[in-house]
């Protein structure tokens, strides 16, 4: 089966993967959202992961296709503030990107757990102290994030959907909006792309 290339460039970073021809076939299935609920050992916390599943995910003929993933962080704003589902609709039905699983998930700021929202998105995003955080975040524990999403996120996911294996790439994961404060590759190899604001080209 002949695979076609996809681009696929995030906001301080690229990678380039292969997908198989028979994810832009003709769907009838409409794309539809799944909620889990995700009890995090890493954190202490409960927070909320949104699986969008795309056009055709649940047609007849697509039962044992399986689908690239793309994970992203602060996943209420991926989905309610910046749309994520519309645009990820658009962009699959238009043919610029194959079928792909979209994954927001939620920040320590909307766990059950959460006290301060602002400091407990920080503490598991930052893997050391921001001097301008107000108040200050000591001990943040950003370093545990690549584990999480490795072995409670993706472990959860590609339990309960029709993951592809072999399309990971590392990823970049930002705070305040244009600055890299960790590369999960400077301390381990984490087989996940997390990006907050993607751009995708066709080729």
């Amino acid at each position: 089966m002949r695979a076609r290339p996809l681009v696929v460039v995030l906001a301080l970073g690229w990678i380039v993967f292969a997908v198989p021809a028979h994810l832009h076939a003709e769907v009838t299935s409409a794309p539809r959202t799944e909620l889990l609920t995700l009890h995090s050992r890493i954190f202490g916390n409960t927070r909320t992961i949104r699986v969008w599943l795309p056009p055709g995910y649940d047609d007849p003929a697509q039962a044992n296709s399986r689908y690239p993933v793309f994970y992203f962080t602060d996943g209420i704003a991926s989905f309610h503030g910046r749309h994520l589902d519309t645009i990820a609709e658009e962009l699959i039905r238009s043919g610029k990107i194959p079928a792909t699983i979209f994954v927001g998930i939620d920040n320590g700021g909307s766990t059950v757990e959460s006290k301060n929202p602002g400091s407990d998105r920080a503490n598991e995003y930052l893997p050391y102290p921001d001097s301008f955080l107000d108040p200050p975040l000591p001990n943040p524990r950003g370093n545990l994030f690549p584990d999480f999403l490795e072995k409670e996120v993706r472990h959860l996911v590609e339990s309960k959907f029709r993951t592809q294996d072999g399309y990971r790439a590392r990823g970049r994961l930002l705070w305040r909006s244009h600055r890299v404060v960790h590369h999960h590759g400077t301390s381990k190899e984490v087989p996940l792309a997390v990006a907050r604001k993607p751009f995708f080209v066709h080729r």
